[in-house]
């Protein structure tokens, strides 16, 4: 081994030995501010002055910020969630609501729909599932697939719970009205009229503003 090597060798262990001195020095200094006698406030004002106490301050300080941070991004997730979820089921039910009424004005279904046991039938497909039978002239097409199985009340009883305050209301009372609304009970005198008083009962202004009828 040349002299050139072993000079080399020898400056850097001098310098890590420096460093190990450099640091027991440092706790020392921090054992000795513990060990004066002091105020509480004093004593916990020289521990987050040492190293473990600048370590786990940090510590707590950005432990702290992550988990702001982490639950105010799972909050905004929801909350995007619950407005796309709104916004899917208030065009399902629109639509539903449009292609009825636009069914409705087709001649042939004024005549055969009439009567108030018939016009019950014509009812019917407003609030089933939609019924996309390959041989069936007439058919409610639902917007979404997620909600082919789906009738009128589990979407709007679904939407219910996603809206508060006086929306809850409201959907409370399509809710019941999808319950207790029989034709047959509550004879209108025409196929016009009976077309108008299921708008009257059930179709609520934030689904009015989606379609024109």
């Amino acid at each position: 081994m040349d002299s050139n090597q072993t000079y080399e060798i020898n400056e850097t262990e001098k310098a890590r030995i420096l460093a190990e001195e450099k640091y027991r020095e440092e706790i020392r200094a921090d054992l000795a501010k513990l060990r004066t006698p002091s105020t509480r406030r004093q004593r916990l004002w020289n521990f987050l002055n040492t190293s473990l106490g600048i370590w786990l301050l940090s510590s707590i300080v950005l432990g702290g910020f992550g988990f702001l941070y982490t639950t105010s991004q799972s909050l905004m997730t929801e909350r995007r969630s619950k407005a796309t979820s709104v916004r899917k089921l208030d065009t399902e039910i629109a639509s539903r609501f449009l292609q009825w009424y636009r069914i409705g004005e087709v001649e042939e279904i004024k005549r055969d729909f009439a009567e108030p046991s018939a016009f019950a039938r014509f009812y019917g497909w407003l609030i089933k599932p939609p019924n996309q039978a390959a041989n069936f002239l007439y058919v409610i097409y639902p917007v979404f697939p997620e909600y082919e199985q789906r009738p009128l009340i589990s979407l709007v009883t679904e939407l219910r719970t996603l809206v508060d305050g006086s929306q809850e209301l409201e959907l409370d009372k399509v809710v019941d009205r999808l319950v207790t609304w029989d034709p047959i009970i509550d004879p209108q005198g025409s196929f016009s009229a009976y077309r108008k008083k299921v708008l009257e009962l059930f179709m609520l202004p934030r689904w009015k503003k989606k379609v024109s009828t």
